[in-house]
C-alpha cells in the first residue's frame, strides 16, 4: 500500500501550513548542496549516485546544480516518482523501490539519504541492505 500518495504531499500537517511538499523546494535543495560542500567536495562528479527517499527530486536537483553527472532517485511514492520524472525529464534517473527490502541490483559509489530515516519502521534494515 502507498502512503505517500498525492494527498500526503499536499496535505499532510507538515505540509499544508507551508502549502504543500513543493513550496520546500528550495529549502530543501539549499540544505542538501550544504552538505554535499561539507560532506562530498572531493568526490568524483562522476561518481554514481542514489537519493533514497528522493521524493520529488529535490535532492537529485541539488546534487546535479553540484556538478554530479550521474544521478539516481529512489522512493516508495510512485506518485513522488511520476512527479520527480515530469520535473526533470532526462536529466536524473527515477525508480520506485522500498529501502527496507530493495530490488535495485546496481552498485552505487554514493548512496544518500535526507530525511528519510524517520519515514521507515525498521531503519536498520534498510541501512544494513
Amino acid at each position: 500500500m502507498d502512503d505517500y500518495t498525492e494527498d500526503y504531499f499536499k496535505s499532510h500537517s507538515n505540509y499544508k501550513l507551508s502549502g504543500g511538499y513543493e513550496s520546500l523546494r528550495k529549502d530543501v535543495i539549499f540544505r542538501v548542496r550544504l552538505v554535499i560542500k561539507k560532506f562530498f567536495k572531493n568526490l568524483d562528479r562522476n561518481a554514481k549516485v542514489l537519493c533514497i527517499g528522493t521524493a520529488y527530486g529535490y535532492d537529485v536537483e541539488a546534487f546535479l546544480q553540484e556538478g554530479f553527472k550521474d544521478v539516481y532517485g529512489m522512493d516508495i511514492s510512485k506518485h513522488a516518482i511520476k512527479e520527480a520524472k515530469k520535473t526533470y525529464k532526462n536529466k536524473a534517473k527515477f525508480f520506485v523501490d522500498d529501502a527496507e527490502k530493495p530490488k535495485v541490483k546496481e552498485k552505487f559509489d554514493l548512496i544518500y539519504a535526507f530525511d528519510v530515516v524517520e519515514h521507515i519502521p525498521n531503519p536498520l534494515k534498510a541501512l544494513t541492505n
